[in-house]
């Protein structure tokens, strides 16, 4: 199964920083370009609502004209979370087509601190 991507805690805000970059390693202006991100249970199918789904405007600023972009998987979704291994990809539309930039297991662990009010 291999090593997780990442791993993150339920309940926790988790970002992603991905930098964009061409052939030469420099990097792309990705303004204007969509990003989406999934996590999930299930990698068949459609988007579970078990897991996390996190779209993104049109991208704009110097950090997209520096082929940056942050993606945040908010506590809003993860607190609900079960603790287990999960697959997760990130894709991108520019250009009339979607690509994925990169997939892989996630690890969710279980945290103390579950205040309820």
């Amino acid at each position: 199964m291999g090593e997780p991507l990442f791993e993150l805690f339920r309940g926790d805000d988790h970002g992603i920083q991905i930098t964009v970059k061409d052939e030469n390693d420099l990097p792309v202006d990705i303004t204007g370009w969509v990003f989406k991100a999934t996590l999930s249970l299930n990698p068949y199918g459609a988007d579970s609502p078990e897991g996390v789904h996190v779209d993104l405007e049109p991208l704009t600023g110097t950090d997209a004209a520096n082929g940056e972009v942050t993606i945040v998987l908010p506590h809003e979704q993860t607190k609900n979370l079960v603790p287990a291994m999960y697959f997760f990809d990130v894709q991108r539309e520019a250009y009339d087509s979607v690509k994925t930039v990169f997939s892989g297991r996630v690890k969710v662990k279980a945290d103390v601190t579950r205040r309820t009010g």
